[in-house]
Order: C-alpha cells, then sequence, then structure tokens
C-alpha cells in the first residue's frame, strides 16, 4: 500500500522540491561516479571516505570545460536492493539543479559548504567538494525501510554530462515506550 501512495504523490511535485521530513533516518555508504561526458567535464573523480571514524562524506574533484548557466537538471532514479540486487523503485524526481543547491533539497545546498563549488551559473574551471554527505531531513516523507541506490543524472541543456549512483540505507529507529500502571 505504501508503494501505491509513492506512485500516486510523487509525479506531481513540482520544481522547488522543499521536501522536509523526520519519518525515518538516512544513512549514507557511498557514491560513486558511473560516467562522464569529456566534452563538458575533465579529470572528474569522486571518492567516498570517512569525515570522521564514523561518518562517511564525498569529495569530488572535477575541470568545467566550459561555463554552465542555470539550465541544469537532475534526474534522480531510486532502486531498491531486493533478492540481492538493485530493483527499480517507484521513486523518480526531475528538478532544477540550481534550485535544489538554492533550497538544500536532498542536501544538495551543503555542496558548497566546503571546497570552491559555487552556485549557478557555473564558470568554466577546476572545483572541488569536500566532506559532502546528503541530508536525510531534506528527502520524501514516507519512504520504506530498505537498501537504495538513488542514480544521479544531471543534464546541462538536455545533454547528460554525468551520472553518479549514490547508495544510501533508510532505516526507522526504535521506540520504546513505557507501560503505565
Amino acid at each position: 500500500m505504501l508503494r501505491l501512495v509513492i506512485l500516486i504523490f510523487l509525479p506531481s511535485v513540482a520544481a522547488d522540491l522543499l521536501f522536509q521530513q523526520n519519518d525515518y533516518e538516512l544513512t549514507f555508504e557511498r557514491i560513486e561516479l558511473e560516467e562522464f561526458d569529456k566534452g563538458f567535464l575533465k579529470d572528474a573523480r569522486i571518492v567516498t571516505s570517512k569525515y570522521n571514524r564514523t561518518t562517511p562524506a564525498m569529495n569530488a574533484s572535477f575541470t568545467y570545460l566550459q561555463n554552465f548557466d542555470r539550465d541544469m537538471q537532475v534526474v534522480l532514479q531510486a532502486y531498491t536492493f531486493l533478492s540481492n540486487e538493485y530493483r527499480l523503485f517507484p521513486m523518480r524526481f526531475q528538478f532544477d539543479a540550481c534550485a535544489a543547491m538554492d533550497n538544500n533539497d536532498f542536501g544538495f545546498g551543503r555542496l558548497l559548504d566546503c571546497g570552491n563549488f559555487t552556485k549557478c551559473p557555473l564558470k568554466k574551471g577546476r572545483y572541488l567538494i569536500c566532506n559532502w554527505s546528503p541530508d536525510g531531513s531534506r528527502f520524501p516523507p514516507n519512504i520504506p525501510n530498505g537498501k537504495y541506490m538513488m542514480k544521479l543524472e544531471w543534464y546541462h541543456a538536455n545533454i547528460k554530462i554525468f551520472v553518479a549512483n549514490m547508495y544510501v540505507n533508510i532505516y526507522r529507529p526504535l521506540t520504546f515506550f513505557k507501560q503505565k500502571h
């Protein structure tokens, strides 16, 4: 029943997502760069390491070979881990990357916290992002427990720039109630 609710409500999401939730906890595992267009990016690298002893964080470095205006879109498609493989999950968004950074949707606003990455428009040059991890409170509510791969496809003017896979675990902490006597 929960998956049916997600299918009904998520397609009607506006361009400014502005998600806020406190229903579940999200644990970031890692992010991997699957592919990138060498006509737009050079020396693109994403590495996930421990920010401190327990918190994984992403470090990225890349060189934009040209200027990018505000016409940047992200397509996020979720896959859930079932039967020992990631299978298509009915959660898909297309949103404006610049607005997501402005609104901190999915924690993308925190890409600017460490390194020299800037807000849109993005100028030609070398960029570094350090110690980034997604913000679980800025994800959509009511996602079921489980392991997920979020495929992030970044586009500029309908041209695919890069694809990254982000792996997260969603769970609800157990709460215990005291019995009344």
